[in-house]
């Protein structure tokens, strides 16, 4: 094996124990990069599920308010900063500061900063993984100015959206 290759691939199985045993050595593999992600998924839902839950006792009208504010205006601003692709404001923030990784297309902000900072270490750029952080920094901050006004103004936008004033005003005091 060269130097900088990975594992390389399985010899060819000839036995069920050895199909069962590449199938565990891969699923911790797998396990131990995607188990993060899954931790934060499920710790994400299950704050607003508990929350939606104990505001449920209080009322109807309070379980309105919460649920049209974690599902409308919560979901529009964090799928505003997941999906935001390489078209958009991260793309030209990038090219002001002029990446050297110009085509880099991930799937939002919530990811591009785990593909550049994974090709700068790959290609031995160790130096850059800084630079991206504080650009990232940059990025997010500018970003969260611009949907600032999503949260300071929940309740007249509910409104116009045409929720009932009641929910709108108690999803607003929610928000604020």
């Amino acid at each position: 094996m060269e130097s900088g290759e990975g594992e390389g691939d399985y010899p060819p199985l000839r036995s069920w124990k050895e199909v069962n045993s590449m199938v565990w050595t891969e699923t911790l593999k797998l396990w131990r990069v995607a188990g993060p992600l899954a931790l934060q998924i499920m710790c994400h839902f299950g704050i607003e599920s508990i929350t939606t839950v104990f505001v449920g006792h209080i009322g109807n009208l309070e379980l309105s308010a919460v649920s049209v504010s974690l599902f409308i205006i919560g979901t529009f601003t964090f799928g505003f900063l997941r999906r935001f692709d390489a078209n958009g404001v991260y793309r030209l923030v990038l090219e002001y500061f002029s990446s050297p990784l110009k085509e880099e297309r991930g799937l939002g902000m919530g990811s591009a900063l785990e593909t550049l900072c994974g090709q700068g270490y790959g290609a031995g750029q160790v130096h850059l993984l800084g630079v991206y952080l504080q650009r990232s920094w940059i990025i997010l901050s500018m970003t969260s100015v611009i949907l600032l006004p999503f949260y300071i103004f929940a309740t007249p936008i509910l409104k116009v959206c045409g929720v009932e004033d009641g929910v709108a005003d108690l999803a607003g005091q929610f928000r604020a």
